[in-house]
């Protein structure tokens, strides 16, 4: 796995390791019980997306990927654990698994923990906890932090590089969500054999006839990381034009503007504190569009845990919750360029 640097200009890696970056889901408005049509299932998993844990998980199971209900996605490059409902009669007695967590690679093990009268859907969740590891931080900044149990921070609320592509890949599920907002089936599978997907290999039939095979949830995926996109440079404009002291990021190829004091990030909120942001849900096997409002500014509590000295540099631990649809590598990043 990749470790992620943060950008040209902040020091610090996530992920160099899978065991540096750990999310649990929490909030899912579903308690379990002793009867129900469903039976919920505590998804732990490692080096794989959600879309793919739900495909092994089906077919271990015998259901379609459609059967498998989950309240969010969680990222590739870490160890996450989320909470998925299946069909009651094709509930596992024990625990399913595959790959096993005491070597590297992808794995998974789903737990049976109860049961539901209602499937998971997506957004039904409060949030996640995250518990990481930023390595090789210099000596200043490492320091800094070390001498600090927690901080409050402000911070942009971008959508990250993650939404728009898997690490090391490039970055185009917007523009595969573009392509199929536009009807334009040959470019948004053009651009998704572009971005290395595995998904895209199995297609052998015309490029709608594809999309109109996948999991409603998926094309719902692509359209909404288009859709994340557009909001990332509505807020990006703002910025640039509320604040003198903006500056450029770019990384792989996505440009945002950012401020790095919090008092920047302050003024954002007071003048644009929310804008609206359409999103795409699957509804009963369909794609629907609907508006909320996504807050430009998030404020977070982040616990700082051990800290050691490592050659030159700090490897330093913290821990934070964040609400859904928040990027905890956003967050980083300019929590250390404040530090």
């Amino acid at each position: 796995m990749p470790a992620q640097v943060l950008s040209s200009g902040v020091a610090g890696l996530l992920k160099s390791r899978p065991e540096d970056f750990i999310v649990d889901e929490c909030g899912v408005p579903v308690l379990p019980s002793e009867s129900g049509e469903f039976s919920l299932l505590r998804l732990t998993k490692r080096g794989m997306t959600t879309f793919e844990a739900v495909k092994v998980l089906a077919d271990q199971l015998g259901v379609a990927p459609e059967d498998v209900g989950y309240a969010g996605l969680k990222d590739e490059d870490g160890v996450t654990s989320q909470v998925v409902s299946v069909p009651v009669s094709s509930s596992p007695g024990a625990p399913v698994a595959t790959g096993s967590d005491q070597v590297e690679g992808p794995y998974l093990v789903a737990r049976p923990i109860g049961r539901s009268p209602v499937a998971l859907r997506a957004g039904a969740h409060g949030g996640n906890m995250f518990s990481l590891v930023v390595r090789r931080l210099p000596d200043p900044i490492g320091r800094r932090i070390s001498s600090e149990a927690q901080r409050t921070i402000h911070f942009l609320n971008y959508y990250d590089l993650q939404r728009f592509g898997l690490p090391g890949k490039p970055k185009v599920t917007h523009l595969v969500g573009q392509a199929l907002a536009e009807q334009d089936y040959e470019s948004a599978l053009r651009w998704l054999r572009h971005g290395q997907s595995t998904d895209a290999d199995a297609a052998v039939r015309d490029a709608a006839a594809y999309f109109g095979s996948l999991d409603a949830r998926v094309v719902a995926f692509y359209l909404s990381a288009y859709e994340s996109y557009l909001w990332n440079q509505r807020l990006s404009d703002e910025i640039g034009s509320r604040s003198p002291g903006a500056r450029v990021l770019t990384r792989e190829g996505l440009s945002i503007s950012m401020v790095a004091s919090e008092r920047d990030r302050l003024a954002v909120l007071a003048d644009v504190p929310t804008l609206p942001r359409p999103k795409y849900r699957a509804r009963d096997g369909a794609v629907v569009r609907e508006v909320n409002e996504r807050a430009t500014v998030v404020q977070a509590h982040v616990t700082f845990g051990e800290a050691h000295r490592v050659d030159e540099d700090w490897d330093c631990a913290c821990h934070f919750y964040l609400p859904p649809g928040c990027y905890a590598t956003m967050l980083v990043l300019q929590l250390i360029e404040t530090a």
